[in-house]
């Protein structure tokens, strides 16, 4: 199912996570981090690392590690060309196309880990 950023009538800011306070871009940037954060077992900011799903996954499907950490990097950067903010961006055709692109990269990476990586980890 697609979602849309905007209306094409109204290019509207709805569906936007932040749209008062101008900050999508940092959350999205946020939320992807954490994502990598929790597959990775790093918190770099906090100098920390531990075990992860990465070295759980490698175990059992190396190339799926790597496809994961692909999916998980294309996306980061996906996300990171996006101008910001993207709340006065909507209307501009460049931040539409990075936008789509960004969602794509996230959709892709957030079915692997539903239908590859969740299976593996739930045993």
């Amino acid at each position: 199912m697609k979602k849309n950023w905007r209306t094409a009538e109204t290019k509207e800011t709805e569906g936007l996570e932040s749209r008062f306070s101008h900050s999508s871009l940092n959350d999205f940037q946020s939320n992807l981090q954490s994502v990598a954060n929790a597959y990775l077992g790093k918190v770099p900011e906090a100098n920390t690392s531990g075990k992860s799903l990465s070295d759980l996954i490698a175990k059992t499907n190396p190339d799926l590690d790597k496809q994961v950490k692909q999916e998980l990097q294309t996306a980061i950067e996906a996300v990171n060309s996006i101008p910001a903010p993207i709340e006065t961006k909507l209307t501009e055709a460049e931040a539409e196309t990075k936008m789509e692109a960004a969602r794509e990269a996230i959709i892709t990476l957030f079915t692997t880990i539903e239908e590859k990586v969740l299976p593996i980890v739930q045993g």
